[in-house]
Protein backbone atom coordinates (compact mmCIF):
# COMPACT_ATOMS: atom_id res chain seq x y z
CA UNK A 1 0.00 0.00 0.00
CA UNK A 2 1.67 3.56 -0.63
CA UNK A 3 2.48 6.02 1.64
CA UNK A 4 -0.69 7.79 3.32
CA UNK A 5 1.60 10.92 3.66
CA UNK A 6 2.55 10.47 -0.33
CA UNK A 7 -1.09 9.86 -1.22
CA UNK A 8 -2.31 12.91 0.54
CA UNK A 9 0.00 14.67 -0.72
CA UNK A 10 -0.94 13.98 -4.92
CA UNK A 11 -4.64 14.63 -3.75
CA UNK A 12 -3.99 18.13 -2.86
CA UNK A 13 -1.42 19.17 -5.84
CA UNK A 14 -4.19 17.70 -7.99
CA UNK A 15 -7.02 19.23 -6.33
CA UNK A 16 -4.58 22.92 -6.53
CA UNK A 17 -4.61 22.35 -10.05
CA UNK A 18 -7.68 21.72 -10.94
CA UNK A 19 -8.60 25.20 -8.49
CA UNK A 20 -6.11 26.80 -11.03
CA UNK A 21 -7.09 25.15 -14.33
CA UNK A 22 -10.74 26.49 -13.25
CA UNK A 23 -9.82 30.11 -12.07
CA UNK A 24 -7.50 30.51 -15.89
CA UNK A 25 -10.12 28.93 -17.84
CA UNK A 26 -13.11 31.63 -16.12
CA UNK A 27 -10.64 34.72 -16.60
CA UNK A 28 -10.15 33.83 -20.36
CA UNK A 29 -13.62 33.38 -21.10
CA UNK A 30 -14.36 36.49 -19.11
CA UNK A 31 -11.44 38.96 -21.06
CA UNK A 32 -12.84 36.64 -24.43
CA UNK A 33 -16.56 38.27 -23.48
CA UNK A 34 -14.48 41.61 -22.86
CA UNK A 35 -12.35 41.70 -26.36
CA UNK A 36 -15.88 40.47 -27.95
CA UNK A 37 -18.14 43.67 -26.64
CA UNK A 38 -15.13 46.04 -27.43
CA UNK A 39 -14.64 44.51 -30.78
CA UNK A 40 -18.84 45.05 -31.00
CA UNK A 41 -18.82 48.52 -30.02
CA UNK A 42 -15.69 49.82 -31.74
CA UNK A 43 -17.29 48.21 -34.91
CA UNK A 44 -20.60 50.55 -34.21
CA UNK A 45 -18.61 53.42 -33.99
CA UNK A 46 -17.76 55.96 -37.56
CA UNK A 47 -15.03 57.93 -37.90
CA UNK A 48 -15.55 60.46 -35.44
CA UNK A 49 -16.17 58.07 -32.73
CA UNK A 50 -20.17 59.22 -32.25
CA UNK A 51 -22.42 55.87 -31.73
CA UNK A 52 -25.14 55.60 -34.61
CA UNK A 53 -28.40 53.48 -34.40
CA UNK A 54 -29.83 51.03 -37.51
CA UNK A 55 -28.33 51.75 -41.05
CA UNK A 56 -30.34 54.18 -42.63
CA UNK A 57 -32.69 52.93 -45.45
CA UNK A 58 -31.13 52.30 -48.72
CA UNK A 59 -33.15 54.14 -52.12
CA UNK A 60 -33.82 50.37 -53.34
CA UNK A 61 -35.73 49.47 -49.79
CA UNK A 62 -38.90 48.30 -50.13
CA UNK A 63 -41.90 50.47 -48.60
CA UNK A 64 -44.29 53.47 -49.57
CA UNK A 65 -42.10 56.73 -50.52
CA UNK A 66 -42.08 59.84 -49.09
CA UNK A 67 -43.91 61.59 -52.05
CA UNK A 68 -43.66 64.84 -50.29
CA UNK A 69 -40.73 66.77 -51.00
CA UNK A 70 -39.29 69.19 -47.75
CA UNK A 71 -40.67 72.60 -47.33
CA UNK A 72 -38.49 75.31 -48.20
CA UNK A 73 -40.51 78.19 -47.15
CA UNK A 74 -38.56 80.24 -44.33
CA UNK A 75 -40.35 78.87 -41.28
CA UNK A 76 -39.25 75.25 -42.14
CA UNK A 77 -35.86 76.97 -42.65
CA UNK A 78 -36.05 78.38 -39.08
CA UNK A 79 -36.52 75.17 -37.64
CA UNK A 80 -33.91 73.56 -39.67
CA UNK A 81 -31.32 76.07 -38.20
CA UNK A 82 -33.32 75.44 -34.60
CA UNK A 83 -32.74 72.06 -34.57
CA UNK A 84 -28.86 72.42 -36.03
CA UNK A 85 -28.13 74.26 -33.07
CA UNK A 86 -29.76 71.89 -30.39
CA UNK A 87 -28.09 68.88 -32.20
CA UNK A 88 -24.96 70.44 -31.90
CA UNK A 89 -25.08 70.88 -28.11
CA UNK A 90 -23.35 68.60 -25.91
CA UNK A 91 -25.93 65.68 -25.03
CA UNK A 92 -26.32 66.89 -21.14
CA UNK A 93 -26.73 70.53 -22.38
CA UNK A 94 -29.38 69.60 -24.91
CA UNK A 95 -33.07 70.65 -24.74
CA UNK A 96 -36.27 69.59 -26.00
CA UNK A 97 -37.97 72.78 -24.68
CA UNK A 98 -40.43 70.61 -22.72
CA UNK A 99 -38.79 70.62 -19.66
Amino acid sequence: MPDSTATQFYSLMIGNGLALLTMIGCVAMLLGWFFFLQTKLRRSRDVDGRLHGPPLISPNARGEPDLAPPSTSAAARAEVVELEALWSLPPHRASTGTD
